[in-house]
């Protein structure tokens, strides 16, 4: 057999059927064709929103991921702050889509949330504010808050004070969110301990070292302090000895935007514990609400077993919240259990340690809130002055870095710590007890004048000028700075002048108890002496010298520095360009909050002596305010927005009551200054008179153009004009009073555009064109009427309008009607008729006869027409129908004008005369009297009254009176025919009369329109239609009212008078019955359609004459 050969993987044509190719070192091999690719790649995938995995069996109460509350609930303790984190987001996620999910575990979703804002991790804690404030109390309600609202105090406490500076950092936060929720509940409980922590933090800053330790050593010296200074507080007024010192009161540093953060906080607080919920410091020692609110809030403290249903002091949580299922459980704690003997004694006698938390729970409580905003506004003070020098660095005036600063968020701090001190001195002012002069309102910002004065007046940080490279956010909020500043000054000026008006009163006090101790005192030369030792004592201690922390020179450089910086703003400069920036003006929205305080700087006198240059200063700037004020009010009037009109008359309705009462009792001692300090007392500084009037004079165009869109400020320009009219007299203040007089002249179309009255007697009334009066409230609409009783003057123009305005009927739709009890017709008769003097007697005689005989419906008349009659009889002093004859004329007037408009207006005329007449007939009867004869009217009204009555009966018993018509009429007819019986005869032969024509006619003409005619020209018509069917059954009826009248007269006891008019009266029926039934028998015989009703009539008055006075003699 042959050897192989080598050529091995050449290709041979037989004897192997596989053959192997050689492989070569570092020689890829070629993959086959058909070689199947094994790699494996593999990809994470997250599936957060599926919840087909582990979600069964759970309800729909689960988040996104298919976890339930107790799986939440169980990962917020997980050591990996992740879970922590998405355990509290799932939270927020689960209660904001099912807030009925909590149940029963609101106590464990509460407690479990809480403790995570002490987190170490900050993600975890900003999960666990926002489960909070979106999640958890929502839910809840402010109802279902409320028994776990001292826990949730604890815990924000717990972070406001923990050892990490970052949870110190992000607590304030937690605290806001506690405050959105229910400011209320947060104020109640431990509120100074709350204020003292913030004060902590503060003083603290964003110290990483700052231990336990080191905030427990701050705390006991912090203590030793407010006790080593308890003494020196009470003469201080409260404020703390701290305030003003930059080294005893030093805060931490800490970054601006954390500073700011801090400082937002406090101020919303202290604006819960000023403006919030009043009832926290209704708690006695324990902590208990005192015996009178404790029906009016809730305490919770343990679970009460009985249920209850809903009642009023739900209300006081803002009631039952439905989406919350805690509130039927956690929701019915009211009390706390009674407490057994053996504890009462301990706490109350026996010290250790349940007396020793009772006084903690007090310090803690709303009688620790005193000395913990003492303390709290000494280091906001501290935090504003220690950034002041940021605003001379952005002037330039040091060539700093100030590009580099952040100065808006250092200008916002600023801010927050001005507005934080003053709620905080507010805060010590409200719960300041005892001191020599008592309580004093505003003594601790008094107090703080000097320190502040120094700081902010010394040191250039007021005002504030336009920086030299900002932008306009950083201008605005210098505006803000400003403001801030400016309220904080006045509120140091304010306490200044309220202590030295209560030494003022506390002085007079003394004085006069030791004059009447003198009075009473024997003549020994021992008592005498001692007496004038106590005296010079009181004088000593009512003097101001320079150990006195109340300075008035402080509070009239206070004064001063507001008044200059309102004057400039209100000229439409709010911020000064300074020496390098660009000068601001003054926007819209700046005049509501500058006016309110030009407001108070006029109110505010001048405290140091009139001398003092400082006094001559403030005098100077006030008058430069006045004037300013002034500009501003006569342009708002003109052209201004509402916003700056209503601003300015709240300043206007403040400021000038006032200063015409100061006036007005110190006329007599002929000053003439623009604005001098009270001689006596602090109480309100004096407004030029002439400045006064400058500021009346547009007061009726604003009302013009204020019209019936903002009736609160027409309200308050209402009382201010009706308050200083009261007082303007032309001796005392003649230059208001000529300022009033210009007013009422342009008046009139603020009630109605009234045409004078035409010069045809019978031309019917032109209508009025209703002015702004007739769309405002009735409020509004009563005190616009009350000022026509204080006007200097009443114009006839002014009257018109006043007559058409309150006899306009209601507008459906636009305002309410009128209250027939209580018309606003009535109203303006009764103001005009107390202000006689403002208009001639003639002019009122008018006014009073348009409201008599012009009400526009019948259910007014009553009302509207007796109030005018008792005006009209009042004019006649003495005599009541001297007044009733001095209108007389122009009631026939109204008469005929009502007749050609129409014949229900003509009804309320002759109701308006008849109850004229009524109302002087009753005035002069002297019903109760003996050997008192009636007065009788003039001889020409005695001629016309029975003519009036006659036809006001005929009016009534027409076919065409209405039901109410027909009531009024007889009721009036009755109530004359009382007070003057004699009447009765003389209106029966009226009636009479009329039955006399109609008969006449019937009988001398054939032809029946012959005879109407003739009837025409003696019985009354209406519009040209006669019917004398219908005129004689009319006067039928009418003499049947008359008949009936006199005999229900003459049947009572007390007019014994009817008696001589009887047989008179007897004789008028006769004659007019027997007129009535030839008149009817004339119909009958000519065939007059209707004749049968008419011989009806007839024959039925003849019955009821016969029925009272007999048959014919």
């Amino acid at each position: 057999m042959g050897k192989k050969t080598k050529a091995v993987n050449n290709r041979q044509s037989g004897g192997i059927d596989f053959i192997r190719a050689k492989k070569k070192v570092g020689k890829t091999i070629r993959k086959n064709a058909n070689a199947t690719d094994t790699t494996v790649r593999a990809k994470r995938i997250n599936l957060p929103g599926q919840t087909s995995l582990g979600g069964e069996g759970k309800g729909d109460a689960v988040t996104s991921r298919g976890l339930s509350l107790g799986e939440l609930l169980n990962q917020t303790g997980h050591y990996s702050e992740r879970v922590r984190k998405d355990a509290l987001e799932g939270i927020r996620e689960l209660l904001e889509n099912h807030p009925g999910a909590m149940g029963g575990a609101a106590a464990a979703v509460v407690e479990k949330t809480a403790e995570r804002l002490v987190d170490r991790e900050q993600i975890v804690r900003i999960a666990a504010r926002g489960a909070l404030k979106h999640g958890v109390l929502p839910a809840l309600g402010k109802r279902g808050i409320a028994p776990f609202a001292k826990r949730l105090v604890l815990h924000v406490g717990a972070a406001l004070t923990h050892v990490d500076p970052l949870t110190r950092r992000d607590a304030p936060a937690a605290l806001e969110t506690l405050l959105d929720a229910a400011p209320e509940l947060v104020a109640r409980h431990a509120p100074a301990a709350t204020l003292r922590h913030l004060a902590d933090l503060l003083r603290r800053g964003d110290d990483a070292a700052g231990s336990a330790l080191d905030a427990s050593a701050n705390a006991s010296a912090t203590a030793a302090a407010a006790a080593a200074s308890a003494a020196v507080r009470a003469t201080r007024h409260g404020l703390s000895p701290t305030f003003g010192d930059m080294t005893a009161s030093r805060v931490g540093a800490s970054s601006p935007n954390a500073r700011l953060r801090l400082l937002t906080a406090c101020r919303r607080f202290l604006e819960t514990l000023v403006f919030g919920d009043s009832s926290s410091g209704d708690e006695d020692a324990n902590g208990q609400p005192d015996a009178q609110n404790r029906g009016q809030r809730v305490v919770t403290t343990t679970f009460q077993t009985n249920k209850r249903p809903r009642s009023s002091e739900d209300d006081v949580f803002g009631g039952f919240d439905s989406n919350s299922s805690a509130s039927s459980t956690h929701c019915c704690r009211q009390q706390r259990p009674p407490r057994d003997t053996a504890t009462t004694a301990l706490d109350a006698f026996g010290g250790g340690n349940q007396s020793r938390a009772t006084a903690a729970e007090r310090d803690d409580g709303a009688a620790g809130i005193p000395a913990a905003a003492s303390d709290l506004a000494s280091l906001l003070f501290s935090a504003w002055d220690e950034a002041t020098p940021s605003l001379r660095d952005a002037n330039g005036e040091r060539g700093g870095d100030s590009q580099q600063l952040n100065f808006l968020v250092v200008v916002k701090s600023m801010t927050e710590a001005l507005v934080s001190t003053r709620l905080a001195l507010r805060l010590v002012d409200n719960g300041t007890h005892g001191g020599q002069l008592g309580r004093v309102p505003g003594a601790a910002a008094g107090a703080a004048a000097g320190a502040l004065c120094h700081r902010a007046l010394g040191g250039g940080a007021f005002p504030a000028v336009a920086p030299a490279a900002f932008g306009a956010p950083e201008r605005r909020a210098l505006v803000a700075y400003n403001a801030a500043l400016v309220g904080l000054l006045s509120a140091t000026a304010d306490g200044v002048a309220s202590v030295l008006d209560a030494r003022v009163v506390e002085r007079a006090s003394v004085l006069s108890q030791s004059v009447v101790c003198e009075g009473l005192e024997t003549d020994q030369e021992t008592d005498d002496s001692d007496s004038d030792s106590d005296s010079d004592t009181d004088d000593e201690y009512f003097m101001t010298d320079t150990d006195d922390i109340i300075s008035p020179k402080a509070g009239d450089a206070a004064s001063t520095a507001v008044a200059t910086y309102l004057a400039t703003a209100l000229r439409g400069v709010v911020l000064a360009a300074g020496p390098c920036g660009e000068a601001e003006g003054t926007g819209e929205g700046d005049y509501g909050e500058l006016l309110r305080a030009a407001r108070r700087a006029l109110s505010r006198p001048t405290l140091s002596g009139q001398n003092t240059q400082i006094a001559k200063k403030a005098l100077r700037s006030r008058n430069d305010l006045v004037q300013a004020v002034g500009e501003v009010w006569s342009a708002a009037v003109i052209s201004g927005p509402s916003e700056r009109r209503a601003a300015c008359v709240s300043l206007l309705a403040a400021v000038l009551p006032n200063a015409a009462a100061a006036a007005t009792s110190s006329s007599s001692d002929g000053s003439a200054s623009g604005i001098s300090a009270p001689p006596v007392a602090f109480s309100s500084a004096f407004l030029a008179e002439d400045a006064a009037a400058k500021w009346l004079r547009p007061f009726a165009r604003a009302l013009w153009e204020l019209k019936h869109k903002d009736p609160n400020t027409t309200h308050r320009a209402l009382l201010a004009l009706r308050t200083v009219a009261a007082r303007a007299t032309p001796d005392r203040l003649p230059h208001t009073h000529a300022a009033l007089v210009a007013v009422e002249s342009e008046l009139a179309p603020f009630f109605a555009l009234a045409p004078p009255p035409p010069a045809d007697p019978v031309a019917p009334r032109q209508q009025a064109r209703l002015g702004p009066f007739s769309k405002l409230p009735r409020r509004v609409r009563v005190d616009a009427i009350a000022l026509l009783g204080n006007l200097p003057v009443l114009s006839p123009a002014t009257l018109r309008a006043v007559a058409h305005a309150t006899l306009a009927p209601g507008v459906p739709g636009e305002f309410s009607g009128y209250d027939e009890r209580d018309d606003v017709a009535t109203r303006a008769v009764d103001a005009v008729a107390g202000n006689l003097g403002a208009a001639p007697l003639a002019l009122t005689t008018s006014f009073f006869v348009s409201v008599l005989t012009g009400s526009p419906c019948w259910g007014r008349a009553s009302a509207v027409a007796h109030s005018a009659g008792a005006a009209l009889a009042s004019l006649g002093n003495g005599d009541a129908w001297a007044g009733c004859a001095l209108g007389w004329g122009a009631i026939a007037t109204s008469r005929r004008r009502a007749a050609a408009t129409g014949v229900d207006c003509e009804g309320r005329a002759l109701y308006g005369a008849l109850v004229a007449v009524a109302v002087a007939a009753e005035a002069s009867s002297f019903v109760g009297f003996v050997d008192l004869k009636p007065k009788k009217p003039p001889a020409e009204l005695e001629g016309a009254i029975p003519e009036v009555v006659a036809r006001a009966l005929f009016a009534a018993a027409s076919e065409g009176a209405t039901p109410a018509a027909a009531a009024a009429l007889h009721e009036a007819t009755s109530r004359v025919l009382r007070a003057a019986p004699r009447f009765a005869a003389p209106t029966i032969t009226a009636l009479a009369a009329t039955a006399a024509a109609t008969a006449a006619a019937m009988s001398a003409a054939t032809d029946t329109d012959a005879a109407m005619d003739h009837t025409k020209a003696t019985v009354p018509v209406h519009n040209n239609s006669f019917d004398s069917v219908a005129a004689v059954t009319a006067t039928a009826s009418a003499t049947s009212r008359a008949v009936k009248a006199f005999v229900e007269v003459r049947s009572t006891k007390e007019n014994g008078e009817s008696a001589a008019y009887a047989e008179a009266t007897a004789v008028a029926a006769r004659e007019c019955a027997s007129i009535l039934r030839r008149a009817a028998d004339a119909m009958v015989t000519g065939n007059v359609p209707g004749a049968a009703r008419a011989a009806s009539a007839a024959r039925e008055t003849c019955m009821d004459v016969e029925d009272a006075f007999g048959g014919e003699e």
